[in-house]
Order: C-alpha cells, then structure tokens, then sequence
C-alpha cells in the first residue's frame, strides 16, 4: 500500500514495532515529536517532547 504522512519535520529515526501482544506500529522520531503510525499511515498517537531528541530506542518489555 502507498501512502503519505506529513510529519511537519525531517526524522531522526524510525522503527517498526512487530509483537504479537501489540498491533503492528511504525514509530518515527523528529525533533521535538515523537509518532507511532499504523502500517496503513494512519495516525495512532503522537507525544510533544519538552527537549530536543537525539536517538530512538524501541524495546520489548513482555
């Protein structure tokens, strides 16, 4: 499937999140946000952050 998503800033990073315990997410870091999008490119959640990110670190805690 194509799709587009204007994140309104360049990505630091991206990871895809995979388990079976959580449905599957793309998670893409900028600047000062943080995104988790649906495989479709549809918007899940998204986090202001108070400081300026530097890198991603995606861990499973099950």
């Amino acid at each position: 499937a194509n799709w587009t998503f204007n994140l309104g800033d360049y990505p630091l990073d991206l990871e895809v999140i995979d388990t079976s315990l959580v449905q599957p997410s793309i998670i893409i870091l900028c600047k000062r946000t943080l995104f988790c999008l649906t495989h479709g490119g549809t918007l899940r959640f998204t986090y202001r952050l108070q400081c300026v990110a530097t890198s991603l670190l995606v861990y499973d805690f099950s």
